[in-house]
């Protein structure tokens, strides 16, 4: 035993993380201490890829951000043609923006399979 406490030869069970609903994460640690790991679908019941997660998250992510801007360019743009007397909704439609990232995540995750 050394200073962390970790007895050598000591086997370490999987650890099971749930990254979303339908997808977990399998780390493994093998006997010589590197730490592997993957993620799994509960859906497909396969391992799947991280660019396969990653194209999912950065597709959503895109449209999100792409809504958002669109509200927030949309507000400047009412500002803009009333002079400034659209300003005192400002914050709300900023709130809005904000806000609508969220569920547009969450369905296009579940829409690819993911939540």
């Amino acid at each position: 035993m050394d200073l962390t406490g970790l007895k050598r030869g000591f086997k370490v069970d999987p650890i099971i993380v749930d990254v979303m609903s339908k997808i977990k994460m399998v780390i493994l640690v093998l006997p010589g201490g590197a730490a592997y790991y993957y993620f799994y679908s509960t859906k497909a019941g396969r391992a799947i890829t991280n660019a396969e997660l990653y194209n999912a998250l950065k597709t959503v992510m895109v449209t999100a951000c792409a809504v958002a801007a669109s509200i927030i360019a949309i507000t400047i743009a009412e500002d803009i043609f009333t002079g400034g007397v659209g300003i005192m909704d400002d914050g709300v439609s900023l709130a809005g923006a904000a806000g609508s990232m969220a569920p547009i995540i969450l369905v296009g995750l579940r829409t690819a399979g993911y939540a």
